[in-house]
C-alpha cells in the first residue's frame, strides 16, 4: 500500500529540476491498490463510549419528568443548542453554538432517523410545527455540531432524533 507521504515525496522528486523518473516506474508508483475507508461496518447499536462525538440522550421518563411544553423545550437539554421558546409550543428561536442563524435552518429534527421536514429552514413552516412530543416517543438523542451533517442533510448545526416505541406482536409497551 502506498502512503500519502510517499506520493507527495515522489511528486516533489519528480518536480525537482534536474531529476528524471522513468515514466513506467512513475505510473506504477501512483497506482493505489488499496485505500482506507473511514467508517464503521455493521448496523448494530454502537455504545456511546465508542463514538468520537457527543451524543445527548433522554429516555421517555426523563422527558416526562422535565415536562417540556414542546419540541423546543425538549431541545434545551442538548448542550450546544440555544433555545428561546417564549412563543409557545412551536416556532421557537433556536441556534447551534457558533452558527449565527435562527430557526431550524441548520438543525434537523428526525423521527427514527428520518427527517421530519427535509428542508428545515422553510420560512412558512418550522419542523417543530409538524411534530409533537407524545407517549410514542421512547428516546430523544441529540448532537450539536460535530458530524451531524454526515448523518442527515441540512444539519450543520446539529440534529435531534426522536426514537419511537416499537410494538411487540400486538402487545403494547408499558408507559
Amino acid at each position: 500500500m502506498l502512503s500519502l507521504l510517499s506520493v507527495s515525496s515522489a511528486q516533489e522528486v519528480a518536480s525537482t529540476p534536474g531529476t528524471s523518473l522513468d515514466t513506467k516506474a512513475k505510473d506504477d508508483e501512483f497506482k493505489l491498490e488499496q485505500f482506507v475507508v473511514t467508517g464503521r461496518a455493521g448496523i448494530d447499536d454502537r455504545p456511546k463510549v465508542q463514538t468520537s462525538y457527543s451524543i445527548s440522550t433522554e429516555s421517555a421518563e426523563q422527558i416526562r419528568m422535565r415536562s417540556p411544553m414542546g419540541i423546543p423545550e425538549a431541545l434545551k437539554s442538548i448542550p450546544g443548542f440555544w433555545v428561546e421558546a417564549s412563543g409557545g409550543e412551536a416556532s421557537a428561536n433556536i441556534r447551534a453554538r457558533g452558527i449565527p442563524t435562527e430557526g431550524y435552518s441548520t438543525i434537523n429534527l428526525l423521527e427514527d432517523g428520518l427527517p421530519i421536514q427535509h428542508d428545515p429552514g422553510l420560512d412558512t413552516l418550522n419542523a417543530d410545527q409538524a411534530f409533537r412530543l407524545d407517549e410514542t416517543i421512547r428516546t430523544m438523542e441529540g448532537r450539536a455540531r460535530g458530524p451531524s451533517s454526515i448523518f442527515t442533510s441540512n444539519a450543520p448545526g446539529g440534529a435531534a432524533n426522536f426514537i419511537t416505541r416499537k410494538g411487540d406482536g400486538g402487545v403494547a409497551e408499558e408507559f
